[in-house]
This record gives C-alpha cells, sequence and structure tokens, in this order.
C-alpha cells in the first residue's frame, strides 16, 4: 500500500512542521512579550525624561523671569531716586527762596 505510506509520510512531515510553528509560535511570543515590558520600561524613562526636561525648562524660565524683573525693578528704582532727587532740589530751591 504505497499510497497510505506516502499519505502517512506525508501526514507525519506535516505534523513537524505544525510542531516546529508551534514552537516558534510560542518563542515569537515570548519575545513580543519581552518586547512589550521593554517597550513599557523605556516609555516610562521617557516619561521621566520629559518631566526633567520640562523641570529645567521651568526654572530656566523662571531665572530669565527673575532676571528681568531685578533689571526692570533696578530700572525702576533708578527712575524714583532720580525724582527723589530732583524733589529734594525743588524743596531746597523752595527753602532757599523762603529764606531770602
Amino acid at each position: 500500500m504505497p499510497g497510505i505510506e506516502n499519505q502517512n509520510s506525508r501526514i507525519g512531515e506535516i505534523k513537524k512542521k505544525i510542531a516546529r510553528l508551534s514552537v516558534q509560535y510560542l518563542q515569537l511570543k515570548s519575545e513580543n512579550k519581552s518586547l512589550d515590558i521593554e517597550n513599557k520600561r523605556l516609555l516610562d524613562e521617557l516619561g521621566a525624561a520629559n518631566k526633567k526636561i520640562e523641570e529645567i525648562q521651568n526654572k530656566d524660565i523662571n531665572l530669565h523671569l527673575s532676571r528681568a524683573l531685578e533689571e526692570d525693578g533696578a530700572g525702576k528704582a533708578a527712575d524714583l531716586r532720580q525724582r527723589l532727587d530732583e524733589y529734594i532740589r525743588e524743596i531746597e530751591a523752595v527753602i532757599a527762596l523762603l529764606k531770602d
């Protein structure tokens, strides 16, 4: 019965291929799970890095704002001192007129 032996041989080959593909499938499934875990870890690291970058940018912005406010405040203080000096001179001039 060469036909039956031939079919049995072919069935045996198909079963071996199915077994090999099943093993490959399980290996790929395991690798995929490992990659998912690694991907999640990398995403977590990326999120933490983005948060640090945001904190650094906020500190940098705050530093620039502080400097701008200091410069603005220094400019306003100088302007007030100048105006105060002018008022003092005017008052001294009035006092001098009153003394005469």
